[in-house]
Formats: structure tokens, C-alpha cells, sequence
């Protein structure tokens, strides 16, 4: 079964996302990734995030895990370490007219109101945000 990472990054009330806007359809991501051979889930986070985001992240503990069509999706809390925030890693080569990658900081009570992938993650989000 295939592994996927990602960091629910938390500041100041907002949560930071990965607005995908991709050949007419729109919708959004907790940053993240899959997980390369002989890395830990927290190497694979770790990785991930800087590729994406070029943050450096505290884990601050694990918030949830799901299943997501055939995949086992694990996601951390996580504070930023650093501020640089931009976009890097394969997402910036993919980037085009008809796929962009724009990362936002996201009000965590504006997530209800979002087209967030996948479907299942919502609530998940909203209680990890709320038990930090």
C-alpha cells in the first residue's frame, strides 16, 4: 500500500494549503507527499514540505490518518520554523496556463466553505485543529 505524508502548518488561526486550480476545476491540498524508499514518515514529511513550500516545520505530533483510494494517508501537526514561503519541488516544473500551484494561508474556519481533496478530510482537519 502506497504512503502519503502531509503537514496540517498552522499560524496565527490559519492553516496552510495548496490551491490547485487544474485544467478548469479547483479545488485544495494539505501540502505533502509520497513517501521514497528507506525514508521515515517523519524524514518523508519533512522533505515534502520543504520541496513544496520551502518551510522548515516543527512536528508537533501526528493530527489524523485516512484511507484514500487505495493509499494510507498520514498527516502531522505542524508550526512553521521559517518564513520563506514558496512554491518548489516538481510543482514548479509542472506548473502551467491549465495546472497551477498557488500556496495560501487559509483561515482554519473558512475550511468548510472549500473544495478540499479528498472529500474526507475536512472534518478531520477542523478536529485536528481543534484538540491541538
Amino acid at each position: 500500500m502506497r504512503t502519503r505524508v502531509g503537514a496540517v502548518i498552522l499560524k496565527d488561526k490559519k492553516v496552510l494549503l495548496m490551491h490547485r486550480i487544474k485544467n478548469e476545476k479547483e479545488y485544495y491540498v494539505i501540502p505533502g507527499g509520497s513517501l521514497e524508499s528507506n525514508e521515515t514518515i517523519i524524514e518523508a514529511c519533512h522533505r515534502e514540505i520543504k520541496e513544496e513550500t520551502n518551510l522548515d516545520i516543527n512536528i508537533i505530533k501526528e493530527a489524523f490518518r485516512i484511507l484514500n483510494e487505495g493509499k494510507k494517508e498520514i498527516y502531522f501537526l505542524a508550526e512553521p520554523k521559517s518564513s520563506n514561503l514558496k512554491l518548489g519541488g516538481p510543482e514548479v516544473l509542472r506548473e502551467s496556463a491549465n495546472n497551477r500551484y498557488i500556496l495560501e494561508w487559509v483561515d482554519i474556519l473558512e475550511i468548510s466553505k472549500l473544495n478540499l481533496m479528498p472529500p474526507n478530510i475536512k472534518d478531520e482537519l477542523l478536529k485536528a485543529y481543534l484538540l491541538q
